[in-house]
């Protein structure tokens, strides 16, 4: 298993109130969400699987869907 800083690591959260941000990163986070392309998903044992679209399912790559979406969100000043 690959090592990871965890005992030296500092996580800080914080209130979002600005509604154009919040509603900018749940799009982002829906779409990583959403990736039935390039994601996998940790199985009990540790292992990873590939996730595959189901059958009918609109396939979504959030990677490329992020640099085609990338203006939505900024602000114009």
């Amino acid at each position: 298993m690959m090592p990871r800083n965890l005992d030296r690591r500092v996580e800080q959260l914080f209130p979002i109130e600005d509604a154009f941000i919040k509603k900018s990163i749940k799009r982002i986070l829906d779409a990583l969400l959403a990736d039935n392309v390039k994601s996998h998903r940790m199985l009990a044992d540790g292992s990873y699987e590939h996730v595959q679209p189901k059958p009918g399912e609109k396939r979504l790559n959030a990677q490329a869907w992020l640099l085609k979406n990338r203006g939505f969100w900024h602000r114009a000043e």
